[in-house]
């Protein structure tokens, strides 16, 4: 009986336990049957994310309708896609309180992407009045969960203190979580804390290989950040090229102060040749990026380069006539000047002879008066010619 007993007990569990296993594999088929019935929603709730402005107005209105329809049933993806839609504008009229009411709905369920998103709308103030303690509460719980831009937004909230306490050590462990994710803004933040020392001890070392890793994704502040690093020798051997190679690249990406930095080494001739004329070229790129230090070093330069050069001399032309000398005359005053110039050089005694000041004639003195005749010649002349006519009279 005890034998019995003891295997009709195992055939009982047997049972239970295939029962078991049947009602497991059914609950899985009904899911797997579900998630096919909703995946033509779904993946229009994978295009409704991904999809931009130029993309959103392909949706029909049948499409749109499928997923608001999956939204109500309380699907957490088709609620985010109906936020991102509404937020957007993408199919639908753009509606920042619809916008924030889907992506609440989805976020209470545990959606990380929409607590991140609703982070971003308290701390923006869309559709919502703006609240730094509501965008950082939701920001921790999408941050909580993986989110590497909750993460990265969660340090900056840190360590300017909005919505939380000023906290730059945990600034530094949120941005590190960031960068570890392969986020460059916070590779570049986590950067600047080792290279300032803030939130823990200075390494800048660690500064130096956080912003190596930013600027290789085309991050133009840690490429800027790193050319500086060579430039001062901060934790690395001085190397103006390297700076200058950094440096560059930062300013190809439109970024003022390496502008700035690059016009510096050019007008000083450091990492390479001196260039003034390329120094003023980055300054007024710079500028027109809005550094106004750079607009100041171009007037500079412009006021230095007026002192320094004469005023400058019109090029003379070949057919050019002298002014107030009239064009008949301009060959007989050559021919006069080539004739002073062959004149044979004056002896010192003729020089100073002629170099005496000529007497200075008064304005109201008369002229000289001419020679005047022998009166004795005159009066025989006279004489004569009466004779001669009283002769010829007779």
């Amino acid at each position: 009986d005890g034998a019995t007993g003891a295997g009709t007990a195992r055939f009982i569990q047997r049972q239970q336990k295939l029962r078991e296993e049947d009602e497991n594999a059914n609950n899985a088929w009904a899911q797997a049957m579900n998630m096919l019935k909703q995946l033509p929603a779904l993946l229009l709730c994978l295009l409704a994310l991904t999809a931009g402005n130029a993309l959103g107005a392909t949706f029909t209105p049948g499409q749109i309708q499928a997923i608001r329809e999956q939204a109500e049933r309380g699907s957490p993806n088709a609620q985010y896609a109906m936020g991102v839609m509404h937020y957007r504008g993408d199919g639908v009229r753009q509606d920042f309180r619809q916008a924030f009411w889907w992506l609440k709905s989805a976020a209470m369920r545990g959606h990380p992407e929409a607590q991140f998103a609703l982070g971003v709308i308290c701390e923006r103030g869309r559709g919502v009045r703006q609240d730094y303690r509501q965008a950082a509460y939701w920001y921790f719980q999408a941050a909580s969960r993986g989110n590497a831009k909750a993460q990265y937004n969660l340090g900056v909230m840190h360590a300017k203190g909005w919505g939380v306490r000023q906290d730059f050590r945990l600034a530094r462990q949120w941005y590190f979580k960031a960068a570890a994710a392969g986020l460059a803004p916070a590779q570049l933040n986590l950067g600047s804390m080792y290279e300032a020392g803030w939130g823990g001890p200075q390494n800048l070392q660690k500064a130096r290989e956080w912003y190596t890793k930013a600027a290789v994704q085309g991050n133009s502040r840690a490429q800027s950040s790193l050319g500086c690093l060579y430039a001062e020798g901060l934790g690395v051997p001085q190397d103006y090229r390297q700076a200058r190679a950094w440096w560059e690249m930062a300013a190809a990406g439109g970024y003022a102060k390496a502008q700035y930095n690059l016009g510096m080494l050019c007008e000083e001739g450091l990492g390479g040749r001196q260039d003034r004329s390329a120094a003023k070229e980055w300054y007024a790129k710079a500028c027109r990026n809005g550094d106004q230090l750079s607009c100041a070093k171009m007037e500079a330069l412009a006021r230095e380069r007026q002192q320094a050069s004469p005023a400058p001399r019109q090029p003379a032309r070949r057919d050019a006539v002298r002014p107030n000398v009239r064009p008949d005359a301009v060959r007989a005053d050559n021919d006069r000047r080539g004739t002073e110039r062959q004149a044979p050089k004056k002896t010192p005694a003729k020089a100073r002879q002629d170099s005496a000041p000529a007497q200075a004639v008064r304005p109201d003195a008369e002229p000289p008066k001419a020679k005047q005749p022998n009166a004795d010649r005159h009066a025989q002349l006279e004489r004569e010619a009466r004779e001669l006519i009283h002769s010829t009279l007779q």
